[in-house]
């Protein structure tokens, strides 16, 4: 109500000051002839206060604003970790499934390899030798055969460490030959199974996909033609869910996504009561300053 009676009186003030210019300017047109001249209204220093009207220089300000683009929540590369066989296998029985949570020196999924076979069997006949040369000495069977059975040995049990059987597996020499159990080398999740038990697999090829997502990243695509200074560490807000996040910039790719024509602006978001999941669609605005 306060504000409507100064506005009123304002208004009250100016049509005042513009009538009686606007008489004065027509007094001086007619004595004069200069009608067409314009004409002022000026506020004195109580009427400025009395609508609280202020005068201040015009200095130059730091503007904060955001810049919108499209995102997608993704694992993180640098802490994930594939699970596959390093040589010609097949699945014998799974130990985990799609979803579970993981920690390091888990059992994931037991294997079958004839060539794990054959590198067992070699490194159990290697183990004898190595132990009947070790108890005789050196001096007994010679520098050479001492040698050539400790390398022997150690070679052996590189290649089943190799083959990806842990050091423990390696050691347990009663195990069933050909058998070997691929366990979790990071703790997180599984975010991928692509196997069945009984499947015949070639090496390399991905049984699971484990990821600590603790940490995930959020790509950002932006269009090629919108130029950002986006140095490492720059802020960013990302909203997933109508939840927003912080999120730091990690990464900015130097090349153009060619079905997209857009490039990617990777950032590091932090998941602690893991509420965000790889696959989830996300709105990031990046902080910008004109400073």
């Amino acid at each position: 109500m306060t504000q409507l009676i100064k506005f009123s009186l304002l208004l009250t003030l100016l049509s005042l000051n513009s009538s009686f210019v606007k008489a004065q300017h027509d007094d001086d047109g007619d004595e004069h002839g200069h009608a067409d001249a314009a004409a002022t209204a000026t506020l004195t220093a109580q009427q400025q206060a009395l609508v609280n009207i202020k005068i201040e220089a015009l200095q130059q300000r730091n503007f904060e604003y955001s810049i919108y683009a499209p995102g997608e929540i993704q694992a993180n590369g640098y802490t994930s970790y594939l699970v596959s066989p390093r040589v010609d296998s097949v699945v014998m029985k799974r130990h985990k499934a799609l979803g579970d949570h993981v920690q390091v020196g888990d059992k994931l999924v037991t294997l079958f390899s004839e060539s794990v076979a054959e590198a067992q069997a070699t490194l159990k006949v290697a183990s004898a030798e190595w132990q009947r040369v070790k108890q005789l000495g050196r001096k007994a069977v010679g520098a050479s055969r001492f040698i050539k059975a400790k390398n022997d040995y150690e070679l052996a049990k590189a290649r089943l460490i190799a083959f990806g059987l842990s050091k423990n597996a390696v050691n347990n020499t009663g195990s069933t030959l050909g058998e070997y159990t691929l366990i979790a080398q990071t703790a997180g999740a599984i975010l991928s199974d692509d196997f069945q038990q009984g499947q015949r697999v070639e090496a390399g090829h991905a049984l699971m996909l484990l990821s600590d997502e603790s940490h995930l990243w959020v790509e950002a695509r932006v269009q090629a033609s919108v130029q950002l200074n986006l140095p490492v560490g720059s802020l960013a807000q990302v909203k997933v869910a109508g939840r927003f996040y912080a999120a730091k910039v990690t990464q900015e790719a130097h090349t153009i996504d060619e079905n997209t024509r857009t490039r990617v602006i990777r950032l590091l978001i932090d998941n602690p009561n893991d509420t965000l999941h790889p696959g989830e669609f996300a709105d990031v605005y990046f902080n910008m300053s004109t400073a």
